[in-house]
This record gives structure tokens, C-alpha cells and sequence, in this order.
């Protein structure tokens, strides 16, 4: 079989290649979160994930812990913050994603709710925060990267959070786990419209990537059905319509309650991260 689910999850990736080498994990709860921190640490290990060096982390939470995620996640951003060794001063919070697509909204959603100060003075002994939502390139016609570019220049900032939706071949992990990562997002690329990248390489600042499962592909929710009732092993007419039906994506009837009840949750914790993380970073 050459067909591969779809996952934009470090940790649904690492399931495979636990125990290889050119990564090391580690899993711990903190406050019913549970953690799953993966660290890709050679070229190798890039490779095999098909993803940057880097640090994932993820939480994975329930509708009875969600009260604890906003303190779970700050922690962590905060931790995240001080480890770029930067000072946090100016921080350009980027929503990626299409509104008008509830899937694709909890970017947008996001820097709806945080609370903008947009100070540019480096004399005032708070952080600036500024916030854009770029949309998507089929709406404005311009690559998401090239008005985030404009957006940090314009802003001079220190760090970058970007928020977008991901893809999962789970079901169980939709709206039920956030990933972090400091290697940078590629908008897109969890349903196959790879855009630039938005990273500290192509940025030349800290960028920290904060993603919500949101969907799954039909193919990989077919595929995990017949897995689980003994058929996984795929024969070549099977295969062939599972990568025709790949670009169908199926996302929770619930979805708009979920972006809205998140979207509040990550602002909050952006928030207190970057107020906490001003005052202890090197």
C-alpha cells in the first residue's frame, strides 16, 4: 500500500516511529492536559516526518478539562517565548485561515478576541501586541506570507503567534487537541494548498505555530473504518478511490460552538503568556 492518511499531527506521525532515531519524546499531564512533547532533532528525523526541526507539542484535552487548558497552554507559550531568547517586545499575533469557512475560521476567531494594545514605543514596560487575519489567497489574491512580511515589518515585532486549523485522521482529536510548534506553519497545507512558509526562516524572527485540528479527510475516515473492522489492507481499486476522494474533508455539526469556545481559550493564553513571558525572558 502507498496510500498515506493525512495528518497535519506530530504526534499522530509519531506513533510509527517510536523508539527511531533523529527525534525524542517525552508524555506528562499536567492539570487532566495531557502532553505530548516531540522534538525532531536531525535531517533524518525531518525526513521521515516530512516536517522542519523542531519542537511539537501537544495538548489533548476533554470537554471536562477544557477549564484547565487556558493556564496549560500559557505555561507552555510562555515557555516557548523564553526559549527564543529574545526579548519580548512587539508581538504580531496572525490569524490564519477563511472566516467564512467555520473549519477554517479558529485563525480569524482568534485575533477577534485578543485584546490589541498595538503600542510601538520601546520605552512602555508592556509588550505591544498587534493582530492580522490575512484571509486566504483565493479572496484577496495575495499570498498570505507576503501581508504577514508586510504586517512585521510595519510592526517591527519581536516574536510571531500564528493560530490556523489542521488536519487530523482522528476523529477524536477534532477540537479535542492544540499543537505548538516553533518550526513555522505552512498555510494550506493540511488539505493540500501548500502556501509559503511562515517561519523564523523566511520571517527572521521567532514564530510560534499554534494549530487546532479541525477536519479529516474522507479518505483517512474510510480508511481508519476499515482498519478498525480488520480490512486495512488496501487492494489497488480500493487505493484508487480513496486518493480520488482525498480532497473531501468532514469536520464536527458542531464546529461553529467549538471555534468560538477555543478561539477564547488560545487569546486568553496568548495574553497571559506574552505579559508573563516579558518579565523572565533572558
Amino acid at each position: 500500500m502507498n496510500w498515506r492518511t493525512r495528518t497535519d499531527l506530530a504526534i499522530e506521525m509519531a506513533q510509527a516511529h517510536l523508539g527511531e532515531e533523529g527525534f525524542h519524546h517525552r508524555a506528562n499531564s499536567e492539570n487532566g492536559i495531557d502532553i505530548f512533547a516531540l522534538s525532531i532533532t536531525s535531517p533524518e528525523g525531518s525526513k521521515r516526518f516530512s516536517r522542519p526541526i523542531g519542537d511539537y507539542l501537544t495538548l489533548s484535552f476533554t470537554e471536562e478539562t477544557i477549564g484547565a487548558l487556558t493556564d496549560v497552554l500559557a505555561k507552555k507559550l510562555r515557555e516557548l517565548l523564553v526559549q527564543t531568547h529574545t526579548p519580548v517586545r512587539r508581538v504580531l499575533i496572525v490569524g490564519l485561515g477563511n472566516a467564512a469557512v467555520t473549519a477554517d475560521a479558529i485563525g480569524p476567531e482568534t485575533v477577534d478576541a485578543i485584546r490589541v494594545t498595538g503600542k510601538l514605543s520601546d520605552t512602555d514596560p508592556c509588550p505591544s501586541v498587534f493582530a492580522i487575519a490575512p484571509g486566504v489567497i483565493g479572496k484577496t489574491g495575495i499570498e498570505s506570507f507576503t501581508l504577514i512580511q508586510g504586517a512585521r515589518n510595519a510592526t517591527d515585532a519581536t516574536h510571531i503567534i500564528c493560530i490556523d486549523a489542521l488536519a487530523a485522521e482522528s476523529t477524536a482529536r477534532l477540537y479535542h487537541t492544540l499543537q505548538l510548534t516553533t518550526s513555522g506553519i505552512v498555510p494550506g497545507s493540511g488539505v493540500g494548498n501548500h502556501r509559503l512558509a511562515i517561519s523564523q526562516d523566511t520571517l527572521g524572527v521567532p514564530v510560534i505555530a499554534i494549530g487546532v485540528p479541525s477536519v479529516v479527510s474522507s479518505a483517512t475516515l474510510v480508511f481508519r473504518t476499515l482498519e478498525a473492522v480488520g480490512l486495512g489492507a488496501l487492494n489497488e481499486t480500493i487505493e484508487e478511490t480513496l486518493r480520488e476522494n482525498e480532497p473531501y474533508f468532514v469536520t464536527p455539526p458542531d464546529a461553529d460552538r467549538l471555534n468560538s469556545l477555543l478561539s477564547h481559550v488560545i487569546a486568553s493564553a496568548i495574553e497571559d503568556a506574552i505579559q508573563k513571558s516579558e518579565r523572565t525572558t533572558i
